[in-house]
């Protein structure tokens, strides 16, 4: 048996080799880059819906919170006016029952960034991550 020595890669051959390589790494990276920027992307819109969530619910926590100072006022109003005769200062058993409710409401806080009850910032907080986490995927 003789034996064949190797054949020899013409330049051409390695050259084309050499360029099927170049463009697979070109490729590869251009596709990572372009992952990237979609993550991105993604975690962006996800932070801008994530922040634009939050305002609505500051929004309607507000407008909530109003209501019921309001239904406190007109029934510390109620409350006042049955003890007191008609004869006492309305304006002062107004002021009275507007003291007496925000006491127990607070001032409401209608920013975008409010602090918001517990249950409610957690579900929106867990819906952040559940978008953050379908972003990075």
């Amino acid at each position: 048996m003789s034996e064949n020595p190797p054949k020899k890669r013409s330049f051409l051959s390695s050259f084309f080799y050499a360029c099927i390589v170049i463009f697979a790494v070109v490729v590869l990276t251009a596709y990572e880059v372009d992952k990237e920027d979609r993550v991105n992307q993604c975690l962006q819109e996800t932070y801008k819906v994530n922040k634009a969530r939050w305002a609505r619910q500051c929004k309607e926590t507000v407008k909530r919170e109003l209501r019921q100072l309001k239904d406190c006022i007109e029934e510390r109003k109620a409350i006042i006016r049955s003890i007191y005769s008609s004869s006492d200062d309305v304006e002062k058993q107004d002021k009275v029952a507007l003291i007496q409710c925000r006491r127990m409401y607070g001032e409401s806080d209608s920013s975008a960034d409010c602090l918001l009850p517990k249950d409610l910032a957690d579900s929106l907080n867990s819906q952040s991550e559940k978008a953050v986490e379908m972003c990075k995927s």
